[in-house]
């Protein structure tokens, strides 16, 4: 069957899909479409504490244009905060958020330049509604157990002279490491048995891992080549930007036989009413919303589909675009998303159609030499 023909059949599948899971059809006021998932009030109210007490304490930027720096955007307003910069002296590039199941806490890694081996992890935690910020060690690209009790991550080539590189499982206090025979981006699935490895590179490789045993099974889709970074979307599903002859689309791949991995609902294909090309797409199962990163000829921006409806992509920001916007993560109830960006100067944004928010005085503590968290954990206690 042709490349061509295929796309053919499952945009006609999708047709069936989309409409089904909408019951009467596309909702005009862009509400949910789909049965979504619900979260208690515990992990909301935790989401919205670690929110505040992140968007209280304004962050000091670096004056250079060399760095990535780790931001918070209120998806449904259209607001951004600073939240890491430079988290030790040097360390200016800030990446890989994850955001815990709880809503109590916040991992990132932060690197000297490019020098992944000198990555360091770091953790923001909420105890009794203050941030206290942690170091975890040599590491990078975290992740989160679906119950947080165990973080997997990545130690690179060179890290430690003593230390081995690859993924490795740590309990989430930083005790009883584990190495795994493996290299690459680690994200934990949805039922905390395996962990997709995403290899560097573009188009990438991925693979499954099972924790206990090791065993790992390469994920195939034969006719489509997988780009930037997939993420976990549900059980067995990964929301992923996959292209073919035809173009490029956001889609969910059915992963639970991961030698016959198939597309089987497309989120969104690029030149429908925006022509970017996308990348960096993440689900929540929560809200029903995928966001994406949508590069265009002026730079980057962020997007937002909603399942089951019909609606154009959504533009999350008032204005401006980014040379790089990377590493997107939900919080566990789907109003905020983590991003790591180059920006400068660009602080926070109204919602869509206002003018620009006045930038927030920056506040420093004697006692903390770097900039970033360590600075806004001390003035919001």
């Amino acid at each position: 069957m042709s490349t061509k023909l295929r796309i053919s059949i499952l945009a006609a599948a999708l047709m069936l899909t989309v409409r089904g899971a909408a019951g009467d059809g596309p909702k005009e006021d862009g509400a949910p479409a789909v049965k979504l998932e619900q979260v208690g009030p515990q992990v909301t109210g935790a989401v919205d504490r670690m929110a505040e007490r992140l968007k209280q304490g304004p962050v000091e930027q670096t004056p250079v244009a060399d760095r990535s720096a780790l931001f918070l955007l209120d998806v449904d307003k259209g607001e951004v905060t600073l939240i890491a910069d430079e988290p030790d002296p040097g360390r200016k590039y800030c990446g890989s958020p994850r955001w815990s199941s709880d809503g109590r806490r916040i991992l990132f890694d932060s690197s000297p330049g490019m020098v992944w081996s000198k990555t360091r992890l770091k953790s923001i935690d909420l105890t009794d509604d203050r941030l206290k910020v942690a170091d975890l060690g040599l590491g990078n690209c975290p992740s989160f157990s679906p119950d947080g009790k165990r973080i997997a991550y990545l130690v690179n080539h060179g890290a430690a002279p003593d230390l081995k590189y690859g993924v490795w499982t740590m309990q989430s206090d930083g005790s009883d490491r584990r190495r795994h025979e493996v290299f690459g981006i680690p994200k934990w699935s949805p039922d905390g048995k395996q962990l997709l490895i995403v290899r560097f590179g573009s188009p990438v490789e991925m693979s499954l891992m099972d924790v206990e045993s090791d065993q790992v099974q390469p994920i195939r889709l034969p006719g489509y080549k997988i780009h930037s970074s997939p993420s976990w979307a549900g059980p067995g599903t990964l929301v992923a930007v996959a292209s073919s002859d035809e173009g490029a689309a956001v889609v969910f791949l059915d992963v639970t036989n991961p030698s016959e991995a198939k597309i089987k609902e497309i989120l969104w294909k690029k030149g429908d009413r925006l022509d970017g090309n996308p990348s960096y797409p993440i689900y929540s199962p929560v809200t029903g919303r995928c966001v994406f990163v949508s590069r265009e000829p002026q730079g980057m921006a962020l997007y937002s589909i909603q399942r089951g409806t019909f609606g154009p992509p959504k533009r999350l920001e008032a204005q401006g675009f980014d040379n790089k916007i990377a590493s997107l993560e939900f919080s566990p109830d789907g109003r905020y998303v983590l991003f790591c960006s180059d920006r400068l100067d660009r602080r926070a944004h109204a919602a869509v159609g206002s003018t620009l928010a006045p930038i927030r005085p920056t506040i420093r503590t004697p006692s903390t030499s770097g900039r970033a968290v360590e600075g806004l954990v001390e003035l919001i206690r």
